[in-house]
């Protein structure tokens, strides 16, 4: 009797320890180094840079709440002075040091994928920058990458303008500094997102 409590108790601790593990492969987390996100922006009439940003991070929770967090601090034009003024002064960032994504997904079709198998999807994301928080339309593609990784891209590139954010008097600076006839105040932005479980 004894011997087949102890049986019990081993095989409720399995079942409980498989449970937990099982609970806590359910969320996705950002690989950073895997990510890309792009945006481009232009000036002076016919001139337009590609810049980046390399501070990524993010999850994808079991619940469906998908995140992506981005370090402004981690501006990159190709140009040091350049990524200074960005920093100071059209970010901000010893006021504002992120900006975020939060897209709510379901978590159980992202699980249900089957490896090399992809999703497209219309999806309302929450922007928050600047201290404002606005929707904006995303087309997404999902990719199924490895039993524990997914991809997550943008199908068609994002515009996104510095006056939806109260940006417009930071842009207005930068021209000035810079010395420039125009900047215009739309950027176009692409990202492609890698999640591991």
């Amino acid at each position: 009797m004894h011997k087949k409590t102890g049986s019990i108790f081993k095989a409720i601790t399995a079942a409980t320890l498989m449970t937990g593990a099982m609970t806590a492969q359910a969320a996705w987390e950002l690989d950073g180094a895997a990510s890309s996100f792009y945006y481009v922006t232009s000036k002076a009439a016919a001139v337009s840079e590609v810049n980046s940003f390399t501070g990524l991070s993010g999850a994808i929770s079991d619940s469906g709440a998908a995140s992506l967090a981005i370090s402004l601090a981690s501006v990159d034009t190709g140009i040091d002075i350049r990524n200074e003024r960005m920093r100071d002064i059209v970010f901000q960032v010893a006021q504002h040091a992120e900006g975020t994504v939060s897209v709510p997904v379901d978590a159980a079709t992202l699980d249900s994928l089957t490896v090399g198998e992809s999703l497209t999807g219309a999806y309302t994301a929450t922007v928050s920058l600047h201290g404002i928080n606005l929707e904006v339309a995303a087309d997404l593609k999902v990719v199924k990458l490895a039993d524990d990784s997914i991809q997550v891209s943008t199908v068609r590139p994002l515009i996104v303008g510095a006056a939806a954010f109260g940006l417009e008097d930071e842009v207005e600076q930068l021209r000035v500094i810079a010395n420039l006839a125009s900047i215009t105040p739309n950027i176009v932005v692409n990202f492609t997102l890698v999640y591991n479980q």
